[in-house]
Order: structure tokens, then sequence, then C-alpha cells
């Protein structure tokens, strides 16, 4: 025989998250209910609990098409003025000049100028630590 415990969480009168639970035991199955009671308590764990999952292959899709465009703005950085750039050089003035003002560019949005500072951000993260393991 078992036990089949239900959590239902209800905000202003509506139900907002509901789970269920089997256990062989009725020990466990309070001890169960304490515990994910506690759990969804956090900021934000109804969210995450209710998150559908995804497939590792949707997964790598999303992360491939996210890699190409990485691999483009990379690109369109490396064939600027500023890929002549000595990295000591580099100032965050410099890069915030180059996001702003590359006429190749074209007024990029600040959205696009900030992906743009992040994938160069990561580029200049790794030259660095990689630097400082052959000293």
């Amino acid at each position: 025989m078992s036990d089949t415990v239900q959590i239902r969480l209800e905000k202003n009168g509506a139900l907002v998250y509901q789970e269920a639970q089997a256990f062989a035991r009725k020990q466990a199955a309070q001890a169960w209910v304490k515990r994910r009671k506690t759990g969804l308590a956090v900021p934000r764990a109804i969210v995450r609990a209710s998150r559908e999952g995804h497939a590792i292959k949707e997964m790598i899709n999303r992360y491939l098409v996210e890699a190409e465009s990485k691999r483009r703005t990379l690109t369109a950085i490396k064939n600027s003025y500023l890929s002549e750039t000595v990295d000591s050089a580099n100032t965050q003035q410099a890069l915030v000049d180059y996001v702003a003002q590359d006429p190749g560019r074209g007024g990029a949005k600040p959205q696009t100028a900030g992906n743009d500072l992040a994938h160069l951000g990561s580029v200049l993260l790794l030259a660095r630590a990689n630097s400082s393991t052959r000293t």
C-alpha cells in the first residue's frame, strides 16, 4: 500500500502550483511534504519547479545558434580597426568608443553593443588567463 501526497499552493484564490508524489511509508510522505514546502517557500522556487525541461538535443541546437552569433560578432570585431589594438593598451573607454562609434556598425542598439562587449570580454579574459599561466 502506498500513500500519495499532494501539495497545492494558491495565491489570491488561484492555484499557482501543484505536485503529487507517492510513497510506500506515511512517515516518508510527511517528511517529503515538509521538505518540499520549505523548498517552495524560497523566492522563485515555484517558477523553477514549474519550468518544463528541454531535450539535450534542443539545448545543443540553441547553443550552436548562439555560438554562431558569437562567431559572427567576434569576426566583425577582428576585421575592424580595434583588432590592431594591443591588449595592454586597451582601455574600457576604447572598447566603449568602438561599440558606440565604429563606422561599420551603423549605430548599434545598446543591447547589441552590450553583447559585443560581453563576447569580446570573454576573449580578453581567456587570453589574460592563458598569458598568466605561461609566465
